[in-house]
């Protein structure tokens, strides 16, 4: 049994970066060029693992989803692929980015494959009372209740790693690196005391070491949304003979973590990470706790989970959402690619889709949430 240090007292987040690269190093030692890949979006876990990638220099692929991300989110992705263009070394001629609208009908194959392949796992959610974060009265939060969820129905991150897995497979790719576990160890789902989901615990708003050392490890650290994402991750990625590795969660990264003085974690939203970006200039949007504004300034604060058109009741809505999708898709194209035949092409294909996508995108027939553009388009950068 691990036994955790409770002494939050380094203060520049080298030592987390340091056991956070050999964590990466050491799931990646084994796997052959052309087999790794990394679901990459724009938020900080997927983009801390893919840094280190680049970093030690190893060959991997990159799969981002163009779901309902913003403009700025998708252009964010352009950057990070360019970052990695800039600076990867001998691995760069083997690493490819690839940007993915998925269509309704792939979405609708990877349904019916997690529904007759992947087993069945339901979720235990914890639903936790508001903290008291005043100290020395610090008191974390009274778990309320579990709510149980089917988590193919209610989790659309499980469709969005199915459908990776799917291309990657295909692609002849087996070992996939995963963020899982950083909310849970970092931030609590919170930040400098403002839950950002009703299981978080305590806001993530770390206390003195005493207070910590009085009710660590939280529930989430272990259990709740930890052991139901975890899950999700393995039955998923099992279904596509896929194998999913956590370097989030090695022993050496998460001591680090807990090491950090509570007033770095309290000022930078995910402290580790936002300095491990900083330190090598790579593209993020930064959160910051201020005097002006408390729970974090710049919009990196806006957490958001993956969409993939998920819970948006109005076909309307849904439709505009798959066109803000393809022209965003649009807008990558243009920049990335200049003045090319190649672009000239794709970008055709995509005014196509995007005039046929009020048709394609309908109520009936169509797989729960599965709304996307009828026509899916995997573009490699």
């Amino acid at each position: 049994m691990r036994t955790w240090v409770i002494h939050q007292h380094q203060t520049s987040g080298l030592e987390w970066e340091s056991a956070f690269l050999r964590a990466v190093a050491k799931r990646v030692a084994d796997v052959k060029p052309g087999r790794l890949f990394l679901p990459l979006s724009s938020g900080y876990d997927s983009g801390a693992i893919h840094l280190a990638l680049v970093l030690l220099d190893v060959p991997h692929d990159t799969y981002s989803i163009v779901g309902v991300e913003s403009k700025r989110e998708v252009d964010l992705m352009r950057q990070r692929v360019e970052f990695a263009r800039r600076h990867a070394g001998s691995a760069s001629s083997h690493n490819n980015a690839r940007l993915i609208t998925p269509s309704v009908k792939e979405l609708q194959a990877v349904w019916r494959k997690l529904n007759s392949m992947c087993e069945p796992y339901t979720y235990r959610m914890p639903k936790f009372s508001d903290p008291h974060l005043a100290q020395p009265s610090f008191v974390p939060g009274v778990l309320l209740g579990e709510e149980q969820q089917n988590m193919l129905r209610k989790d659309p991150a499980s469709w969005g790693i199915a459908h990776i897995c799917s291309l990657a497979s295909q692609a002849g790719q087996s070992v996939l690196l995963s963020g899982s576990g950083a909310d849970e160890t970092i931030t609590d789902y919170g930040f400098a005391g403002k839950r950002l989901a009703p299981s978080s615990q305590w806001g993530g708003f770390w206390p003195n070491d005493t207070t910590l050392a009085a009710f660590f490890p939280w529930k989430p650290f272990q259990e709740g949304t930890q052991r139901n994402y975890l899950a999700k991750d393995e039955y998923v990625t099992g279904t596509y003979g896929v194998e999913g590795r956590f370097p989030v969660l090695d022993a050496e990264v998460v001591q680090a973590t807990i090491s950090l003085t509570p007033k770095l974690k309290n000022t930078l939203y995910k402290a580790p990470i936002q300095l491990f970006f900083q330190r090598h200039d790579y593209p993020h949007a930064p959160c910051e706790a201020t005097a002006s504004q408390p729970f974090g300034e710049g919009w990196g604060c806006q957490k958001r989970g993956f969409g993939m058109y998920a819970g948006i009741r109005n076909v309307a809505a849904k439709t505009r959402l798959a066109a803000q999708a393809t022209k965003a898709l649009q807008s990558f194209l243009r920049e990335s690619l200049g003045n090319s035949a190649v672009q000239g092409r794709a970008i055709r294909k995509l005014d196509t889709q995007h005039q046929n996508q009020a048709q394609a995108i309908r109520p009936a027939h169509v797989t729960p949430h599965a709304h996307a553009p009828a026509r899916g388009k995997v573009h490699i950068l």
